[in-house]
């Protein structure tokens, strides 16, 4: 009986595990205007408008950060190699650089974010940026 009970145990967890995302993704409680936002990014980002797009998801995390849980099909990713592209060609645009270090840090790469926050700093110094970046770093904490 036990047996049984242990195999049970492991179909449903796979279940749980394997099962179609959408299904899954109706026990996440996140804010219902936050996951508007955040599909409405994603469709900016089938459209080709990174820019609209990462506007967008920005709010939606703001909303409610219970987003990032969703399931973005590769979104995220498609950001991080946008800033990527962006950073390649204009290496010492700092705002491009603190755009990734924010990103860098709601996807927990800490070490990473604090990195590119140090150099906006160093660069900006004591400008609007500068101070963004250096309250970014103190609420990400010692590294």
């Amino acid at each position: 009986m036990k047996t049984n009970m242990k195999t049970f145990a492991i179909i449903i967890l796979a279940i749980l595990l394997f099962s179609n995302t959408s299904y899954s993704q109706d026990f996440l409680q996140v804010d219902p205007q936050a996951k508007e936002l955040f599909n409405k990014a994603i469709e900016q980002d089938r459209m080709g408008q990174m820019e609209s797009a990462i506007e967008l998801a920005v709010l939606a995390y703001r909303k409610d950060k219970g987003i990032l849980a969703l399931n973005d099909n590769g979104f995220v990713d498609r950001i991080e190699k946008y800033l990527n592209e962006k950073i390649s060609k204009d290496p010492q645009n700092m705002k491009l650089l603190y755009r990734k270090a924010k990103l860098q840090a709601v996807r927990g790469r800490t070490q990473e974010a604090a990195d590119l926050l140090t150099k906006v700093l160093r660069k900006e110094g004591a400008s609007d940026l500068g101070n963004l970046a250096r309250d970014l770093l103190k609420r990400m904490g010692p590294q």
